[in-house]
């Protein structure tokens, strides 16, 4: 049978025996020889193996004890229903085609194996609700609706099926189905509703029952599927899947809450139907361009995925119906598959190219599907972890079948109902589903780490995101902002309200002796012309108070600050913590009270001493906090006392840095960005303890996996921590292209020779206190590292200190370092207005 790979995704989401177990298998084997697994049910007495995905579930259950996590509720209305003996009986007739509706899943010796009951007798409640009052009747369905999803099956005593017929008129009635997902996938569900339907119908018609016939059984598959893959087809595969995952990391999501090491799987449901307008496009761009339906969701969903990520490498799950033989077609059984769909969301891409690419490394991952997930996740253990699933923490789904509906000859009538069972199996799952009323986004999300007022912004987001995209196929997605447009207005409204509350306490100062001209009362110049920056303000007349001037004018100030970059404040007498925090509090109310490990400056709330740094090191050029997941917009330092003997604190334009990189390797910047490597050892630079600020190993993890942050323990009390991050970007507010990254402070390369032999005596590379490298992991080449050195220097900008003086800089315009000195200095330290890499624009990349 021939389909369409991508429209597959659309889909789903043993008689008594006399032969043991190898003798079963044998002869699966044999007529898998002759071509054919056209095979009668072989008796076990010892039961039959699991499957891979079934051994997973058995072994959930055995660890977390038994739990809803796997349960398939669905209700079905009937109208003209039979009665209660008939359904029984036609439900015996579904168990005795699909055995594996009757298993129990055992342990023999350490190892589970499922045993089949196919005479069982299934039990078939009746509760009748037809006398109560509507409101009544209501309340109490929904009642048995959600106990029945609470249910609690016990694998190893079957049936994992649960039946409850719910009378609710007289010819009227709710059917209440829970199967374990142990045993049933979303496929293997429409298969039961379609044989239960035809029997009801034959009944009612008083005819035979036309049902295809089932040559195998469900244990006939996994005998089968454990022999292809023991034959040397799983080694293809997983050559595969190591290559295609190689250097995937955990998806960098807006959690409102950390994850804990326990995974949790309540959840909830924000349900968003897509806009007439919206679903109109997506359909005029699917026959346009000839996409599926699933490669434009999934891709606009990509790029949404990439701002929050803040990074250009996506990976999403989405479930598959692994049925790769006719015979398994009309087969009931677990034969639901994950797959990783692996993208790289350039910013420069156009959204048409986009989807082609989503469309092609799809088919590629259903071509290599055949393997079970579980033993793909097997070839990354370091990717594992309790608090999360691996691999992928984000499912996407598409669903294209409308809900179960027959109307027949008679006057049988059976409609599927949804239902939210209120389990969320990853962190966040899309479920797009279509209809006659249209398309319907369900955002189904684990409610310990997502409040849902987050999930409904993200929805919003999404449609908002989808709609543009669709509006210009040709554009590149970096264009596509994050915001909605009713976000943006807010954000506009709330800094209106901000510069106007500054203007109201600039005039409340007037009674001490500042007016509005006082604007005018100060003077400006760049210090070095040539370079252009910084431009250098001070005082035209004596008394002037820089804050109330500064909160005078805001606007004109950040307008200073995006043409030079950086502005040094001279002779404003700001000689004191209570001042500079005046000041800086002013131009940035959002000023950091909590930044990393830099020590807290006694007199300031929210002001930093200098980095606790040897006064005889230089530090080398950073843009503060780029190698993390935010960073301050602005910084500000303020010198109080001057270092008799250097000290200074250099500057360098990162968009000049920008412009002089060889087009080549601005690109390779731009493509590949930066990892940061970081081993945190005892005795050596700071402590994890300090650098985190806590002692506790499993709440730090925790904290680090909830920012993206890949971490290993290699000793007994040491750490090591790999962040990617930018090492280019695009400024937000100017849409200025800037060197942004923290290489030359981190690499090992521009350590002294001394320094870099004694380290590498000491160390592998791999264990050095610090290194970066290229995004995936890969070195930089030496010539590169030089390269960059000496264009730092070649743009270096340096100022001897004035006591007083404040030099405020947009980080990501101005890199910034520190001269060695002698003698005491102090320079404190303002930040704020902080950034997530997150919301960085997507544009496109000026060499294209």
């Amino acid at each position: 049978m021939q389909s369409d790979p991508l429209e597959l995704l659309d889909k789903d989401m043993d008689t008594d025996i006399d032969m043991d177990v190898d003798q079963a298998r044998s002869r699966v084997l044999a007529l898998l020889d002759a071509g054919t697994i056209d095979l009668e049910a072989l008796p076990a007495p010892l039961g039959h193996p699991l499957s891979d995905a079934q051994y997973r579930m058995w072994l959930a259950d055995a660890a977390g004890g038994p739990s809803t996590v796997f349960n398939f509720p669905s209700v079905m209305a009937l109208r003209g229903m039979l009665g209660v003996d008939a359904l029984r009986r036609d439900f015996q007739t579904v168990l005795r085609r699909h055995h594996v509706l009757t298993a129990s899943f055992v342990d023999l010796d350490g190892e589970p194996r499922q045993v089949f009951s196919p005479h069982i007798t299934l039990r078939l409640p009746l509760v009748d609700l037809s006398g109560l009052p509507a409101a009544a009747r209501d309340v109490q369905l929904r009642r048995l609706i959600d106990a029945d999803g609470r249910y609690i099956f016990d694998l190893a005593h079957g049936p994992l099926l649960r039946l409850t017929l719910v009378r609710t008129a007289s010819a009227q009635a709710h059917l209440l189905m829970n199967v374990h997902h142990i045993i049933s996938d979303g496929w293997s569900s429409t298969i039961m509703t379609r044989e239960l339907i035809e029997l009801m119908q034959a009944g009612i018609e008083q005819r035979r029952a036309i049902l295809p016939e089932v040559p195998v059984q469900y244990s006939d598959y996994v005998y089968w599927q454990q022999a292809t893959l023991a034959e040397g087809g799983a080694d293809t595969l997983l050559a595969y899947w190591r290559s295609r995952l190689a250097g995937c990391t955990t998806l960098r999501l807006p959690l409102d809450r950390a994850r804990t090491p326990r995974r949790r799987v309540q959840g909830e449901t924000v349900i968003r139907p897509l806009c007439a307008s919206t679903l109109q496009r997506l359909h005029e761009v699917r026959q346009e361009r000839r996409h599926t339906m699933f490669s434009l969701l999934l891709a606009a969903f990509k790029v949404l995925l990439s701002h929050y990520h803040g990074g250009e490498d996506i990976c999403v799950g989405t479930s598959v119906a692994h049925r790769p033989l006719p015979e398994l077609e009309s087969l009931i059984g677990l034969f639901v598959n994950q797959v990783v769909l692996r993208s790289k969301v350039s910013p420069h891409l156009s959204f048409d190219a986009l989807v082609r690419q989503v469309a092609e490394t799809t088919v590629e991952a259903l071509a290599h599907r055949d393997i079970p997930f579980e033993r793909v996740v097997a070839e990354f253990p370091q990717l594992r972890d309790a608090g999360s699933s691996p691999l992928f923490q984000v499912l996407f789904l598409h669903n294209n079948q409308p809900r179960q509906a027959m109307q027949g000859a008679g006057p049988l009538s059976v409609t599927s109902i949804a239902l939210d069972n209120k389990v969320a199996r990853f962190d966040l799952t899309l479920m797009m589903s279509e209809s006659e009323d249209g398309i319907r986004a369900e955002w189904t999300f684990r409610n310990d780490i997502f409040d849902r007022a987050t999930i409904e912004i993200m929805a919003a987001r999404y449609e908002h995101m989808l709609s543009r995209l669709l509006d210009d196929c040709e554009r590149a997605v970096g264009e596509i902002g994050l915001h909605t447009d009713e976000e943006n207005t807010t954000r506009r409204v709330e800094m209106d309200e901000r510069v106007e509350s500054r203007a109201r306490k600039f005039v409340a100062g007037r009674r001490r002796g500042v007016s509005l001209g006082d604007i005018a009362m100060v003077d400006e110049r760049p210090m070095q012309p040539e370079a252009g920056y910084p431009l250098l303000m001070t005082p035209a007349r004596e008394g002037v108070d820089l804050a109330e001037w500064a909160g005078s004018d805001p606007g004109g100030i950040e307008a200073r600050l995006h043409r030079h970059g950086s502005i040094l404040f001279r002779g404003f007498e700001v000689t004191s913590a209570e001042r500079f925090e005046r000041f800086a509090s002013t131009i940035c109310p959002t000023l950091n009270g909590e930044y990393g490990d830099l020590p807290k400056e006694a007199q300031g709330e929210r002001i930093y001493k200098s980095t606790p740094y040897p006064e005889d090191k230089t530090i080398l050029f950073h843009n503060e906090g780029s190698h993390t997941h935010c960073w301050p917009m602005k910084q500000f330092f303020s010198c109080q006392i001057v270092a008799p003997v250097g000290g200074e604190t250099p500057i360098v334009d990162c968009r000049g840095m920008f412009q002089r990189l060889p087009k080549p390797l601005a690109r390779r910047f731009a493509e590949r960005g930066l990892l940061y490597v970081r081993n945190f050892v005892e005795g050596l630079d700071v402590s994890w303890q300090d650098f985190f600020r806590t002692d506790d190993r499993k709440a730090l993890g925790r904290s680090l996996d909830a920012l993206g942050i890949q971490y290993e323990w290699t000793g007994t009390n040491n750490l090591r921590t790999r962040q990617a991050g930018p090492a280019v970007a695009c400024h937000p507010r100017t849409g200025d292209w800037v060197f942004f990254n923290q290489l030359q402070l981190h690499h090992v390369g521009y350590l002294a020779t001394e320094e870099r032999a004694a380290l590498l005596e000491l160390f592998d590379e791999q264990d050095l206190p610090r290194n970066v490298y290229y995004g995936d992991g890969q070195p930089i080449e030496e010539d590169v590292i030089a390269e960059i050195g000496a264009l730092y220097a070649s743009m270096s900008i340096s100022f001897p200190w004035q006591s007083g003086d404040v030099l405020m800089v947009d980080n990501m315009l101005v890199a910034h370092g520190r001269h060695p000195f002698s003698g005491p200095r102090k320079v404190i330290v303002a930040m704020g207005e902080m950034l997530a890499a997150s919301d960085l624009p997507r544009a496109p990349y000026p060499f294209d």
